[in-house]
């Protein structure tokens, strides 16, 4: 939903747990990051929950329009929520439920789509250093705002920077991501997207250019640079990628 008057809503999820001895208690588990400008938010923070397949665990997903600095969510728009159990999920691994306001029916159909994968016992991690080399200009004056995303098995967002005021040869922070989060059923064989996107505050940002890898590819040459020619939006000429990968 749109609680925003003159632009979109900035969403965050909350998760809560079903207390085991007091069913009417839910104890927040974990909560995503706040994306700003959109009505159809992917979050690249990750909830771990132990699954207990004996019990049932039952989970409450509540989604908020946060506005202000405020910690205190109820003092934000309430924009729905779902039940389910950690069963469900598992079971279904892409599981879809519709987001709902309590006594209420929104006029569109609003759903919650979560997935689901097991946590290896690999503590192992990678750490990047990632920069683009000759982005093009979005306009006559403008520089693009980029910011740069990894992918997994086609759309499930493993890791996602913050954007670069008017660079067209960006380096991001050096950042960190587990190994096993860059793996999948297919291991090391595990098909990854590398792309570069352009912001837009309205949250209609726009692809630059993207690259198809594999966890295995990254992780051969540690302390290496490689180079990754894009496969670039029509409306952005050739570029490349650049990737530094230390594992630590």
């Amino acid at each position: 939903m749109n609680k925003d008057a003159l632009s979109k809503s900035d969403p965050i999820c909350v998760v809560y747990v079903q207390q085991q001895l007091n069913s009417h208690v839910w104890k927040e588990h974990g909560r995503t990051e706040v994306l700003q400008n959109t009505l159809n938010p992917d979050f690249a923070t990750k909830i771990l929950i132990g699954y207990r397949f004996e019990e049932q665990q039952k989970l409450k997903f509540k989604m908020f329009d946060i506005d202000s600095s405020d910690p205190i969510l109820e003092n934000h728009d309430f924009l729905g929520e779902a039940e389910c159990t950690l069963g469900q999920i598992v079971s279904a691994k892409n599981f879809t439920t519709p987001l709902l306001l309590p006594g209420s029916q929104a006029k569109n159909q609003q759903t919650l789509h979560i997935s689901v994968e097991e946590v290896g016992s690999d503590k192992e991690e990678v750490e990047f250093i990632v920069s683009g080399q000759g982005l093009r200009k979005t306009g006559l004056f403008s520089k693009p705002d980029p910011f740069f995303a990894i992918y997994k098995d086609g759309n499930h967002l493993v890791y996602r920077t913050t954007f670069l005021k008017d660079n067209l040869n960006p380096r991001w922070p050096k950042f960190v991501v587990p190994l096993r989060a860059l793996c999948s059923d297919a291991g090391f064989d595990t098909i990854l997207s590398l792309q570069i996107w352009n912001y837009n505050r309205n949250g209609s940002h726009q692809l630059i250019g993207e690259v198809q890898t594999t966890t295995d590819d990254i992780l051969e040459n540690p302390f290496t640079p490689v180079s990754f020619s894009l496969t670039c939006n029509k409306v952005f000429e050739s570029h490349n990628l650049m990737k530094l990968v230390n594992i630590i």
